[in-house]
């Protein structure tokens, strides 16, 4: 055998694609990645509603009624949207 087999023996076909094609990923790396991007946003979305439900009597106070009224409309979006899901945020 050469010493290029048997270096290659014993290593996952994973393992040595990543070796031999340089920056390749495996399927494992995107969905983890991707997931890490999933988790990111629904935390953002999830400050900005926390946010909105906080201005809204803030707004109300200062007299800023349309700023109330489209922040109420935004929480209220959410909430249809997690109606429509059964309150799933998996």
């Amino acid at each position: 055998m050469t010493e290029q087999v048997q270096e290659t023996r014993g290593r996952s076909f994973a393992q040595l694609r990543h070796t031999s094609m340089g920056s390749a990923h495996t399927s494992e790396e995107i969905l983890a990645r991707r997931l890490r991007q999933i988790k990111v946003l629904h935390t953002v979305i999830r400050a900005i509603m926390a946010s909105s439900i906080l201005a809204i009597p803030w707004a109300a106070w200062f007299g800023q009624f349309r700023w109330a009224f489209g922040l109420t409309l935004l929480v209220v979006a959410e909430c249809l949207v997690s109606a429509v899901n059964r309150g799933d945020v998996r």
